[in-house]
């Protein structure tokens, strides 16, 4: 952390410390384990039992999307925890960690020029925590806490890389290595991670040094297609293929989108988004500059996946990946009265404290909403208004 008079210092860990005690008290107040939560659960089971990586006894069919999921509920399930309490409560840690993960890259990269005389203010990661659907899937017995853990830590991993000009080898390798890991919290996290990668080659020395760097983070992903392949005799998970995940459905995905996105008015922090980089222009580092518009684009790239494959149906689930990546390019913002810029920092904060609020105490999805998924899914005539 930038070395800040003690004032400063506590800015900083307030700000780190807001969001996450915002989505600990949403993901507490609907803490649950839903149906397909439950298949993680009973394929732990099995696994705990002997009986191997399957939901039937003698089925090899991979009936779990995400395997560092299952690796955690089997090694809780081994420690003696109940694997239903397991299920959420580890969920929620998780997801609470990574917040706290993504908010401490952020003082790595911006130095003290930038920070020295400010207060610092949690940007993106308010706007993450204030989500309704951030509530739910912290628990749910799901993926999505694991995954953001997984993202928090990936991009303080990176942040830690590109904060000297010459980090040491093993800090880069290991960056690598943690990124190569995102296709076993869930294949499509490839998205997110695999762009990321292109930061620590660039600190790298050399074009061996880089393809070393580009291997390892392949590494992870490759060993457990080959288990998949030997154990389950499949190319992609059996999920993949019940949910016909590379069939292009973008009408379904729009809806699913926009059903979010018009519920929680994303134009708004999008729009406060755009504000901050515009002030941010020439004083952030290259470093910084680069890092935020990486994460920003891995986001956009899973969102666009998502609608292209058709979303969810889960209210706003398959959306939280691609909306915490973008929103972790600005994790944490300096706010400076002395900057030139500091009205339109000062504007894009207010904008978004605004939206957070109104947010998290007024936005809900309506039963309607909920209806136009699963009707346009079932191809069901919508439910005529009044």
């Amino acid at each position: 952390m930038p070395d800040h008079p003690p004032l400063r210092r506590g800015a900083w860990i307030a700000a780190l410390a807001l969001p996450a005690l915002v989505l600990l008290i949403g993901g507490l107040s609907r803490r649950w384990v839903g149906d397909d939560g439950f298949i993680n659960v009973r394929v732990a089971q099995q696994l705990l039992a002997g009986n191997g990586l399957v939901y039937n006894i003698g089925e090899r069919v991979e009936a779990i999307t995400s395997p560092g999921w299952l690796a955690v509920l089997t090694l809780a399930g081994a420690l003696g925890m109940r694997l239903d309490d397991a299920a959420w409560s580890l969920s929620l840690l998780a997801a609470v960690a990574g917040l706290v993960a993504s908010g401490l890259a952020a003082p790595r990269l911006w130095g003290n020029e930038l920070s020295r005389r400010a207060w610092a203010l949690p940007f993106g990661l308010l706007c993450y925590a204030c989500l309704p659907p951030a509530w739910d899937y912290a628990t749910s017995g799901l993926e999505n806490g694991l995954g953001l853990a997984f993202l928090g830590t990936s991009q303080l991993a990176v942040a830690r890389c590109l904060e000297s000009e010459h980090p040491a080898p093993r800090r880069l390798y290991a960056a690598a290595l943690l990124l190569g890991l995102g296709p076993l919290v869930r294949p499509d996290y490839a998205l997110l991670s695999v762009p990321l990668v292109w930061l620590p080659c660039w600190r790298a020395r050399g074009a061996r040094e880089r393809l070393l760097l580009a291997s390892a983070c392949l590494l992870p992903g490759a060993l457990y297609q080959v288990f998949r392949m030997g154990y389950f005799a499949c190319l992609v998970p059996n999920t993949a293929l019940a949910k016909e995940a590379f069939r292009a459905r973008w009408d379904q995905g729009w809806l699913y989108f926009w059903n979010s996105a018009g519920v929680y008015w994303l134009v708004v922090p999008a729009l406060g988004m755009v504000l901050l980089a515009v002030s941010l222009r020439g004083r952030a580092s290259r470093s910084s500059q680069a890092f935020a518009l990486t994460l920003a684009l891995s986001g956009l790239l899973h969102l666009s996946y998502v609608i292209r494959v058709g979303g969810d149906f889960m209210h706003g689930r398959m959306l939280l990946p691609g909306l915490f990546a973008f929103f972790s390019a600005a994790p944490l913002v300096a706010l400076d009265a002395s900057s030139r810029a500091r009205w339109a920092t000062g504007g894009a904060c207010a904008i978004v404290v605004a939206w957070c609020a109104t947010c998290a105490l007024r936005l809900r999805v309506s039963d309607e909403n909920e209806f136009e998924i699963s009707s346009h899914c079932s191809g069901r005539s919508p439910r005529p208004s009044g």
